[in-house]
């Protein structure tokens, strides 16, 4: 059985779940959404945890609800991107450090925050923590002010627009997507 946010595909509605679990709520001051502050200390409590100490690859595998028996996991670095690999297999990319803190930060904060949030596959909570992080405020780790801004990404072939939210202070990217899929 599927929820009002989830489809038949297994696909969630991150917007939908996010607001149905209180995480976010119309903001104060303007027509738009914002990160309930409850959950904004919370998420915040996470990150510094996480920057005070090394990345560990069986806790990420463990909050993003990966479970693959017998599998040594590790997180690796190639230039800005950070990827979560088993033996040869990918099983998770970010574009940087500070991404990759943004969504296991709120992974930790909803598996106490959320009583749905243990029933969701990998790929939904990806979904999920994806969105989260069009909400930072901070850079992760820095502490320093983000921006969000739109620019075209040109290949061989074709061009598109893309969104992006990066730290000011280091230009490190936290999200990037195409703005037809924002």
């Amino acid at each position: 059985m599927t929820s009002d946010s989830e489809t038949s595909t297994g696909e969630i509605d991150p917007h939908d779940f996010l607001l149905a679990e209180g995480v976010l709520e119309p903001c104060e001051n303007r027509d738009d959404l914002c990160l309930s502050e409850s959950f904004s200390k919370r998420w915040n409590v996470e990150i510094a945890d996480l920057t005070e100490k090394d990345l560990d690859a069986d806790e990420a595998v463990s909050i993003l609800g990966v479970r693959m028996e017998g599998e040594a996991f590790e997180i690796e670095q190639y230039g800005e991107a950070w990827t979560l690999v088993a033996d040869s297999q990918t099983i998770g990319q970010w574009p940087s450090q500070g991404a990759l803190l943004a969504d296991i930060g709120p992974a930790r904060a909803l598996e106490e925050w959320s009583n749905r949030w243990d029933s969701l596959v990998p790929a939904q909570r990806g979904q999920i923590l994806n969105g989260l992080r069009l909400f930072l405020e901070r850079c992760p780790g820095s502490g320093g002010s983000v921006s969000m801004s739109q620019k075209t990404v040109e290949s061989c072939c074709s061009s598109h627009e893309v969104v992006t939210i990066s730290c000011d202070e280091t230009g490190e990217r936290l999200f990037e997507q195409r703005l037809n899929e924002v």
